[in-house]
């Protein structure tokens, strides 16, 4: 008798134990690693609070704005709407061309130094600084507003739009 007594004790206790275990658990298999934390006044919202809706919305319709609007950290190069506006329309939705203009990391432009720089979607953006002036790619200028700090990063705007340059063919490598 004082066995299953003690018995009962013992499966009782684990099953406490047991139920808090998971209490405290964030979910059931203990893995939260693919969490995605969504940041207020990330690159996304200081580049629509500062006006320039014509990119912003080319992200919201390619589905990008919940990616950049999460913790990790981004600098965005953002056209301004009349440089947006101007450029070639036929690839101005592309995950491409889009991802071109982020980079990962938070760079203002003191961190900022001539070379090359690797974009969100792994291409290279080439940086030149000659004192205060900051151009990309040779032809398109960071100017003001810049530095604009956001809780995952930095935005600056620039005077046109960042073309991607072209990937090679892969029908040209089978030849």
């Amino acid at each position: 008798m004082k066995l299953t007594i003690k018995w009962s004790i013992l499966v009782g206790l684990s099953l406490v134990l047991a139920a808090c275990g998971s209490a405290d658990s964030p979910n059931d298999n203990g893995d939260d690693s693919d969490e995605i934390v969504e940041v207020e006044n990330n690159i996304v919202d200081v580049a629509r609070r500062e006006g320039f809706t014509e990119f912003v919305q080319a992200l919201e319709r390619a589905s990008l704005d919940d990616d950049f609007g999460t913790e990790v950290e981004y600098t965005l190069f953002v056209p301004t709407n009349e440089a947006f506006n101007a450029a070639d329309s036929g690839s101005l939705e592309s995950d491409n061309f889009l991802e071109y203009h982020v980079v990962p990391g938070a760079y203002t432009l003191e961190d900022l130094s001539s070379g090359p720089l690797e974009t969100e979607n792994g291409l290279d953006l080439e940086v030149s600084v000659d004192g205060d002036n900051v151009t990309l790619n040779g032809d398109v200028n960071v100017t003001m507003p810049n530095n604009l700090e956001a809780a995952n990063g930095v935005v600056h705007a620039v005077d046109s739009v960042l073309t991607p340059p072209d990937e090679p063919d892969e029908d040209e490598d089978d030849v």
